[in-house]
């Protein structure tokens, strides 16, 4: 019985003495400071890798598979005129979708899809022209009738264009849904009309409103060297106009193809020169290879963010890992006494995870308050996501509690192996 006391007597002298994990502020405070810096860190590395994924992966809303494209350049003094660019254009188109191993064929340009790089700047009518905030800029197309449609594009109100859409008839435009909100928010957009910006005088009317697609590059590099991140994109406008009233010289060929691109790129070549042997076929290529050669760079910054994720969980888990380990350590003799007065192993283990997990979640807690502000200025470099992504939160909230516990069991699990004669011998 007085040995039962004096075991009783020193675990209170070590409870007092500051021995255990939470009344040892040193190794208390370093556990939440250690959880919330951790949080912290993970949680914009988190945001950033999230984005990027969704950026990369995300649906074009047009068809892709099997879409053969190719460039060609009207530029000799046989094409000067309009009419003459459009009169060769559909003959070409004819020719190539009787190749075989053709299913359609279609004319795009001046900019590749997906890559599009040339814009008009207009201003809907009813806006103020001397008001810079009318003018909306959108990247233009011009395509053929029925292009949309064999790109994958749905009208979704209006008509299409015709080979009646010419020179002689008043210009007319298809435009994408986000252009049409843009321009005329919560109003009828058919039968409005716009003014481009530069040398055209003359009004546009709007025929057609197709689904919106993903037309131009989804992250350029060199946009987020100057500072447009992402976020600031906004969604992508696009307007459509008919190949015969904005006849290109530099034309886009698009061709849904069944068979061996390189057979049928032979194929299309001859057809080319079949109608105009000093006409250039160039920058032959599947837009599959097109788009993931583009998407290279970004892929690579997931990648690269990624791994600076993984790092910061490595050196969180170890910095948890030593600061936990330390705390529990100095725990062996109460561990001992505890077990000397007949505690099971398996309740030393629970209150020493129970203790480590309030730990952990006071750091995530605090940590919080320190990721909301971190991310505040990381707004404009995501997309498609929050700054307060709840699955990044919950995610990696229960990544640390796993890493806290972790670094708790083990260090506790063999301290609890020791022999409780030998802990009481411990200092």
């Amino acid at each position: 019985m007085g040995s039962r006391t004096d075991l009783r007597d020193l675990l209170n002298q070590n409870s007092r003495q500051g021995l255990g994990l939470t009344r040892s502020r040193v190794p208390k405070m370093l556990i939440v400071v250690e959880v919330g810096l951790a949080f912290v860190l993970l949680v914009g590395a988190g945001l950033l890798v999230k984005s990027l994924r969704k950026m990369t992966t995300m649906a074009l809303g047009f068809n892709t598979k099997d879409l053969l494209t190719l460039r060609l350049d009207l530029n000799a003094d046989r094409y000067s005129q309009g009419s003459s660019r459009t009169a060769f254009t559909k003959t070409l188109l004819e020719t190539l979708r009787a190749v075989p191993g053709v299913a359609s064929a279609d004319v795009w340009g001046p900019g590749m899809p997906g890559r599009a790089t040339w814009v008009i700047e207009a201003i809907p009518e009813g806006r103020q022209p001397d008001d810079p905030r009318s003018i909306v800029m959108s990247a233009r197309h011009s395509v053929d009738p029925g292009g949309l449609s064999n790109l994958g594009i749905s009208i979704q109100r209006g008509r299409d264009f015709t080979w009646h859409d010419d020179a002689t008839t008043p210009e007319v435009a298809i435009v994408s849904e986000s252009t049409a909100k843009t321009s005329w928010p919560g109003e009828d957009p058919l039968g409005k009309r716009f003014l481009p910006i530069g040398k055209d005088k003359n009004y546009i009317t709007v025929i057609g409103v197709a689904s919106d697609a993903i037309l131009r590059q989804r992250l350029d590099l060199s946009d987020a060297a100057i500072g447009i991140g992402p976020g600031g994109l906004g969604p992508q406008l696009d307007v459509y106009l008919p190949y015969p009233q904005r006849p290109n010289r530099a034309l886009v060929i698009t061709a849904r193809i069944h068979g061996d691109p390189g057979a049928i790129t032979t194929a299309i070549r001859k057809a080319v020169a079949s109608l105009d042997p000093t006409l250039p076929v160039y920058d032959i290529d599947l837009l599959d290879h097109r788009l993931a050669t583009q998407d290279v760079p970004s892929r690579a910054l997931t990648a690269v963010t990624g791994g600076y994720a993984l790092l910061a969980l490595f050196l969180a888990s170890l910095g948890l890992f030593g600061v936990l380990a330390h705390a529990v350590g100095r725990r062996t003799q109460e561990f001992g006494l505890r077990m000397a007065l007949g505690a099971k192993r398996s309740d030393v283990l629970l209150m020493v995870l129970r203790e480590g997990a309030l730990l952990s979640i006071a750091g995530m807690a605090s940590g919080v308050l320190g990721a909301a502000l971190l991310t505040r200025v990381m707004r404009s470099l995501l997309f498609g996501i929050t700054t307060m992504d709840a699955g990044v939160y919950l995610g990696i909230s229960l990544l640390l509690i796993g890493v806290a516990l972790s670094a708790c069991y083990l260090p506790a699990w063999r301290a609890t192996r020791v022999d409780p004669i030998v802990a009481l011998r411990y200092e």
